[in-house]
């Protein structure tokens, strides 16, 4: 979902999902943080509590407290509770795009608008360092990470001043860089979903099935094929798609029955996908081919396999099949032991073991 109205949402979002606004230090208020023993309001965690020795493990540590107390606030999307972290006139910045926003009341009524707009909006900071420049100051730097409705994803990177004040760390100053927009693994493969379900490709003298079914948490694509031939051989194996956050593109890995091990590169082109396949063949030779896969609405979908080498001789190609919706009743999907919901590669971080294509 990377409409230009939701880039605008997640730009938006992004201006206040970071902690903190640079302040004056003089006519400071002072802030009364809320106890479980304030009958005005409901309770709010303790912000920064600093411990019997004021040292800097407990700095850390409480600088830290007060991270996640202000992320916990966010995502009770709780407006006035979130302002409370903050100084009364504090101030964020980003430079890049001269933009400053001024004073906690300002900044409560934007954020009471996002809330309303963005209802199931959350919120994650990545703390990558605190940095104490004095007795009562700390330097947070680490990467704020949004997630609204859809699945789009908005990184930044920020830098949050904390100032100890009435033995709670306050937010003073933020700075943060143009957000980076991004998406979940199941978004980027949202487009190939037509692909789903069982399906059946039936010549003269073979047959073919095939299920194809999203793993548990929807990271990748898992499909299984059985193939059978007229003269009664078979053959059967597994191909899983997902993205590469890396390269920042759709791969698969294909494991076949006879030992051969292959990967594709996925690109989408007009109304069809080109699939690159580079393998490493059940003898150790190399082979490859490019694999064109269309969606043929109410149909099913259009494959066929061309450029096809095997240890450097050129093979026929094979063209267009039609891949049809598996009939109720006829054939049948030969059972197929594939872990769908194995940790190994269903938490987004399957790498499959080398096919000899360094990839």
């Amino acid at each position: 979902m990377n409409t230009p109205s939701a880039r605008a949402a997640l730009v938006s979002l992004t201006i206040l999902l970071l902690t903190g606004f640079p302040v004056t230090t003089s006519g400071q208020q002072e802030i009364q943080f809320e106890t479980e023993t304030s009958p005005a309001s409901p309770p709010l965690e303790t912000v920064g509590a600093v411990q019997a020795s004021d040292n800097t493990t407990d700095n850390l540590n409480t600088v830290e407290a007060a991270v996640r107390s202000y992320e916990k606030a966010f995502n009770a999307h709780d407006a006035s509770r979130v302002v409370r972290h903050w100084m009364p006139d504090g101030v964020f910045e980003r430079p890049g795009i001269d933009l400053v926003l001024n004073g906690a009341a300002e900044i409560e009524a934007e954020f009471k608008s996002i809330f309303e707009k963005h209802p199931s909006v959350k919120l994650e900071l990545k703390t990558q360092s605190i940095e104490y420049v004095g007795p009562n100051v700390a330097v947070e730097r680490g990467i704020s990470v949004g997630m609204i409705e859809g699945g789009d994803v908005a990184e930044s990177q920020y830098e949050a001043v904390f100032v100890k004040k009435d033995n709670q760390w306050l937010l003073d100053r933020v700075s943060d860089a143009e957000p980076i927009l991004s998406a979940s693994a199941s978004l980027k493969l949202k487009e190939l979903e037509f692909m789903t379900g069982d399906w059946s490709d039936q010549g003269e003298d073979y047959r073919v099935v095939y299920r194809c079914n999203w793993t548990q948490k929807h990271s990748f694509l898992n499909s299984k094929f059985h193939v059978k031939k007229a003269d009664g051989t078979e053959s059967s194996g597994l191909q899983i798609i997902g993205w590469d956050p890396i390269e920042k593109q759709i791969k698969s890995w294909i494991f076949d029955s006879d030992g051969t091990v292959g990967s594709g590169r996925w690109e989408k082109r007009d109304d069809h996908w080109v699939v690159q396949v580079v393998e490493t063949l059940q003898n150790g030779k190399k082979g490859s081919h490019t694999v064109t896969i269309r969606p043929l609405p109410n149909e099913g979908y259009g494959w066929k396999k061309t450029n096809r080498v095997a240890d450097g001789k050129p093979l026929p190609n094979i063209p267009e099949v039609v891949i049809r919706p598996l009939p109720e009743e006829g054939l049948e999907m030969p059972e197929i032991e594939i872990r769908d919901d194995s940790d190994e590669y269903d938490n987004g971080t399957f790498v499959p073991a080398e096919t000899g294509d360094n990839q």
